[in-house]
């Protein structure tokens, strides 16, 4: 486990060093995390994927061994908000986290392209759902993930209709719920945005498992991401990488 953590942090430190900066609501102070917090993750079949989240639980548990944290994955195929809205009370009560992550928006571009119809129904469900979240007195902070492109059909320039065009439409209005309530925003969309089109110019392989979901590769870019606006710098990710790898020996003569 030791050299696999250390493996993770590795390249979360070099994302971390070279991500541009993300627009974010509330990211002036690191997430404050407590000793036993258990932290939930909710949202649809990239986060049921688990590559984030193993990544993301590894640099928080070399950053803070202290603190006993434990991680929950909440992710569900084929997910939206709405659906959640059916199911989270049932995972709150079993999970009683007091950190929330909840990433949606995938599924409800998907099943309806149209900006105009996608939007109000979006608001309305992640804005139920954010709430009914706060009901539960264990929780003290919500962090909205907006939902990231896909790469299939990804474009410089998009038109409505398009897939890629109402999943920027929902990330933004990902970024207006979370601002709403005072709450955490992780851009994804941006920043995958920014990766896909870069590796279309220059060649190799496939961040994408047939243009739809995610790779590990594509995983590492959103954990760095999340990372980095909870307030886990990139010299902070090293020195809990170097900590992970043991002291460093002297060489020998």
């Amino acid at each position: 486990m030791k050299s696999a953590r250390t493996g993770w942090l590795a390249v979360l430190c070099l994302c971390a060093a070279t991500a541009a900066p993300s627009v974010s609501y509330a990211q002036a102070q690191p997430l404050a995390l407590q000793p036993g917090d258990r932290i939930l993750f909710i949202g649809d079949e990239i986060t049921q994927q688990m590559f984030y989240i193993r990544a993301v639980g590894a640099a928080l548990l070399a950053l803070h061994p202290e603190k006993n944290l434990r991680i929950f994955n909440g992710g569900k195929a084929s997910a939206t908000a709405a659906d959640a809205l059916t199911w989270i009370d049932e995972l709150m009560g079993l999970v009683q986290p007091n950190v929330v992550f909840i990433g949606f928006g995938f599924n409800e571009a998907q099943n309806n392209s149209d900006p105009a119809e996608t939007m109000p129904a979006y608001l309305k469900t992640m804005s139920a759902l954010m709430e009914r979240i706060s009901l539960y007195t264990t929780v003290r902070e919500q962090i909205v993930i907006g939902p990231p492109p896909l790469q299939k059909g990804l474009r410089p320039q998009l038109m409505r209709g398009e897939l890629n065009h109402t999943l920027l439409v929902l990330s933004r209005l990902s970024q207006q719920v979370a601002a709403s309530r005072q709450a955490r925003y992780v851009n994804l969309y941006d920043h995958l945005s920014a990766v896909y089109l870069a590796q279309a110019q220059v060649g190799g392989e496939s961040l994408s498992i047939g243009g739809r979901l995610l790779n590990e590769q594509a995983h590492m870019v959103i954990a760095s991401v999340v990372l980095r606006d909870i307030g886990v710098s990139a010299a902070s990710a090293g020195d809990a990488s170097a900590g992970a790898r043991g002291p460093s020996r002297p060489a020998k003569p």
